[in-house]
């Protein structure tokens, strides 16, 4: 799933409510864990350069999960 542009503040919000791990990977393998205080931090300052998470995809560790934000993204599937 990747990160469209959308309110940053909504989807931490619904990353919150996930019961399992939400994983930001970006294209170098590198990954945050969005529900991390720290991470939250991070991703907000990216979130300005938004060129720095065009390749960057969302990775739930629960289907259900991935379900609550394919719909908050306005993503069906």
């Amino acid at each position: 799933m990747v990160l469209p542009e959308t309110d940053l503040n909504r989807f931490l919000r619904a990353a919150d409510r996930c019961d399992g791990e939400v994983i930001l990977q970006f294209y170098d393998g590198s990954r945050l864990n969005v529900k991390s205080m720290l991470s939250k931090v991070v991703l907000a300052a990216l979130y300005e350069k938004k060129e720095l998470l065009k390749d960057a995809e969302i990775i739930c560790e629960k289907e259900a999960d991935e379900q609550l934000l394919r719909e908050f993204l306005g993503q069906k599937g």
